[in-house]
């Protein structure tokens, strides 16, 4: 027990002095809202690849412990976050706003991949090479466990053409505002469980992700459709110097993995609205506040499988025309 609770930390300078993982700014309660949400512990690694078996379950060992061995869990120094800093030295202080994306945990099976692109995908990199048909995805669960999420991502590849659903709980959290920007299409399940699961399959406002300057995301065209995935800069070596000072090339500090130009941004701004690339995934995008609502609603409310992450608007002059 003690050998695991040396891996969780405390700074008053790192996420509100919440207890963290060591060498992230990744919290215990992240990990425990993943957790109590249905992911599995291979699903989080996945999503957070600066944490190893071994911080899960540190974090649970932290959780059972409930303050008894408090005294293991030592200040660190935030390797990336200088709190005397002035603000404008600050990554963070660089952001205009910082909204919540949310995206499914779980995954089905497709069972009639294709016949639902025009020109089918292309065999390198899974990515769709023409516009949706009409025709609904049929699908089974992977698990029975998977049966009960909220969230869920249809694809191929892991990086092919992935179909966004989320299930009738889920959809009946958003207000008629926000459904009312959004449109769906009905998924047909023909295994075990009884949610109806609907797909993202449109929106009234899609924005582009922000290619930022000075950043190394991961972009090379695909050899054979010459796709080129939307930037993204989940890995801090793919940050430019103003997001990764220190240039850490093993620890992420916090910062998010998109970003969103305020030059795209509609005035006012939309209730919802997605970002991403409908040949690839697209995700939802909330004020952050909204998000952290449903987060807080009680436990037999709150959806299952769906994970909210920081995406950051910055100015226009840190983004590459």
């Amino acid at each position: 027990m003690t050998d695991l609770l040396q891996r969780i930390v405390i700074n008053p300078a790192v996420r509100g002095g919440r207890a963290v993982v060591r060498g992230t700014r990744i919290a215990v309660s992240d990990v425990l809202e993943y957790l109590a949400g249905g992911m599995t512990q291979e699903q989080i690694l996945a999503d957070l690849p600066d944490l190893r078996a071994d911080d899960i379950r540190a974090v649970l060992a932290f959780a059972a412990a409930d303050g008894r061995e408090i005294r293991h869990v030592t200040p660190e120094p935030d390797p990336g976050w200088n709190p005397s800093a002035p603000p404008a030295q600050t990554w963070r202080a660089r952001f205009v706003a910082t909204l919540s994306r949310v995206s499914a945990g779980g995954g089905v099976d497709a069972l009639n991949w294709d016949d639902l692109f025009h020109g089918g995908v292309c065999t390198e990199c899974g990515v769709a090479l023409g516009a949706r048909t009409r025709e609904p995805l049929r699908f089974r669960h992977s698990s029975g466990q998977e049966a009960h999420y909220d969230g869920w991502s249809a694809a191929p590849e892991p990086l092919g053409a992935g179909l966004t659903l989320f299930s009738d709980t889920f959809l009946a959290l958003l207000t008629d505002q926000e459904q009312a920007l959004l449109q769906w299409r009905p998924a047909i399940n023909t295994a075990y469980g009884k949610k109806q699961l609907f797909e993202l399959a449109g929106s009234s406002v899609h924005l582009p992700l922000a290619k930022l300057k000075g950043g190394a995301p991961q972009d090379e065209p695909c050899p054979e459709c010459g796709f080129i995935p939307p930037p993204s800069y989940h890995l801090p070596e793919t940050l430019p110097d103003w997001l990764n000072p220190e240039r850490w090339v093993n620890v992420s500090n916090g910062q998010p993995g998109v970003y969103l130009s305020s030059a795209d941004l509609p005035d006012p701004l939309p209730p919802v609205f997605t970002i991403g690339d409908w040949r690839q995934s697209v995700s939802l995008v909330l004020p952050a506040p909204r998000w952290a609502a449903i987060r807080a609603l009680p436990a037999k409310r709150r959806p299952r499988a769906v994970t909210g992450r920081d995406v950051a608007v910055v100015p226009p002059e840190l983004v590459e025309a």
